[in-house]
Order: structure tokens, then C-alpha cells, then sequence
């Protein structure tokens, strides 16, 4: 199966008001990345790129919300680990796909595919040398991976506006038998746009090249879904996930 590419950001004029609400946006999250990220703090300047792109920008503020995540995650993707390059727009589509398959409105299907872009911002302030060590993880090194999904979580309910992110930032390494982190929900207490985020997550991770390992075949990566289905993942997506790599056999889902 083909991948479905985003539906291109179509620029109208914009009002005068919201090009005020943008710049309060871009500012906080500047101090805020700042003050986290003294390594991003060219980031204010890449956010000042998009101020003057959203000049000819949305007319709504879900275009605004959707370019400015758009924008994060380009940020993210040239300041980050090398794992991290490509990881939540592959997560977005994969999990707009399993939405789409599951019968979700096309407003649900955007829902999850913006909380799937966002998902990994938190990683901004966890180190380029823990994120791409080739070796096992200290016990301290792992505990500082595990900070992202909260961090994640207050960067976005700094910026009010997407605050209704949150989830998918705080939530996508809980698993549906409660063993996962950062708050141990097991599985109806995981929202359903989350539970799809985890799986499209942990699918991307097992078909990408790591710091301690090469990308995982179909196969293996079929049976790892096979064996959390229940566990890690909500049966019904994993299901959902499983007939998608049996038609997907010429691996193009990742193109």
C-alpha cells in the first residue's frame, strides 16, 4: 500500500488577530524551549520563519495549529537524534491510516494524525548521545528516555492552544495490560486515539534503522505485533495493523 501523503497547507490571507495569537504562540514556546533546550535556543529564530510564512497563512486556527506542528516536528527532525529524523510524520500517517481502517471520521482521522506528529516532543530535551547510544542504556540514561511523554506533556499545555495534544504526548508508551509508563493506564483508561498512536509508535520503531540495531523484516516485525497484541496494543488496532502488513508486501508503507 501506497503511503498517503498529507493533504498540502493551502495559503489564504489571514486576519490581523491571528496573526497577533501566532506571535504570543511562537514567543512562549521560544522561552519555554529556552528554558528547557539551552542547545534549541536558535529555535526562537526558526519559529520567526514561521511567523512570516503564516503572514499568507490559515484563515482557521487548525490550519495555524496544523503549520505550526508541522514546523515543530522540522525543528525536532534537524536538532534531533538521527532516530528521531522522519519518526513522528511516518507515526502521523501510519496512524491516520489505522483510523481511517477502523471507521473513524475524517475529524477524528486529523485528531490523531496532528497528537501523532506531536507525540515525540518531549525528546527534545533528552540528549542526542542517550537517543542514539549503540550500547544498553544505565539505569539513569533510561530513566532520563522515560521523562519524555511528560515533558512532552507540559510543553504543549504551555502552549495552550494545543493543549488538546496532550494525550499523545503524555501516553504513548502506556500499553493496554497497564505496564507501560508514564501513569501505568491500562486499556479503556487509554483514550482510543492514543491506543492507535502506540501501535502506528512501536511499528515505526521496529521498521527503522537504531543506534543498536538495523530495521527489523515484516515478518519479525508481524510477529512482535502478533505477541503484544492484548498486551502492549488494543487487540482491535493491532488486528487492524496486522492486515495492513499483509497487504503491504512489497514494503511500501514506509515510502
Amino acid at each position: 500500500m501506497k503511503q498517503e501523503q498529507a493533504a498540502p497547507i493551502k495559503e489564504k490571507k489571514v486576519a490581523s488577530g491571528n496573526h497577533g495569537k501566532q506571535s504570543r504562540l511562537d514567543e512562549r514556546l521560544a522561552l519555554f524551549m529556552k528554558q528547557f533546550t539551552p542547545d534549541l535556543a536558535h529555535t526562537s529564530e526558526t519559529l520567526h520563519h514561521l511567523q512570516s510564512k503564516l503572514q499568507h497563512g490559515m484563515e482557521e486556527d487548525a490550519g495555524a495549529n496544523e503549520q505550526l506542528s508541522l514546523h515543530l516536528v522540522d525543528t525536532l527532525n534537524r536538532t534531533g537524534a538521527t532516530y528521531t529524523n522522519g519518526h513522528s510524520v511516518r507515526v502521523a500517517v501510519y496512524a491516520r491510516e489505522i483510523a481511517r481502517r477502523a471507521g473513524f471520521s475524517v475529524n477524528r482521522q486529523h485528531k490523531i494524525y496532528m497528537m501523532a506528529l506531536l507525540h515525540d516532543i518531549g525528546k527534545c530535551i533528552v540528549p542526542d548521545a542517550v537517543i542514539d547510544k549503540p550500547g544498553r542504556l544505565t539505569d539513569a540514561e533510561f530513566e532520563t528516555i522515560k521523562s519524555h511523554p511528560v515533558m512532552g506533556a507540559k510543553i504543549l499545555e504551555e502552549l495552550h492552544e494545543m493543549s488538546w495534544l496532550v494525550p499523545g504526548a503524555r501516553w504513548h508508551h502506556e500499553r493496554f495490560d497497564g505496564t507501560g509508563y508514564p501513569d501505568g493506564l491500562k486499556g479503556r483508561e487509554i483514550p482510543e486515539e492514543v491506543r492507535i498512536i502506540c501501535i502506528a509508535d512501536a511499528y515505526d520503531a521496529m521498521t527503522s534503522n537504531r543506534s543498536y540495531r538495523k530495521s527489523l523484516d515484516q515478518k519479525t516485525v508481524r510477529e512482535q505485533i502478533e505477541q503484544g497484541r492484548g498486551k502492549q496494543f488494543d487487540p482491535r488496532f493491532a488486528d487492524i495493523l496486522l492486515q495492513i502488513i499483509d497487504e503491504d508486501t512489497e514494503f511500501r508503507l514506509r515510502e
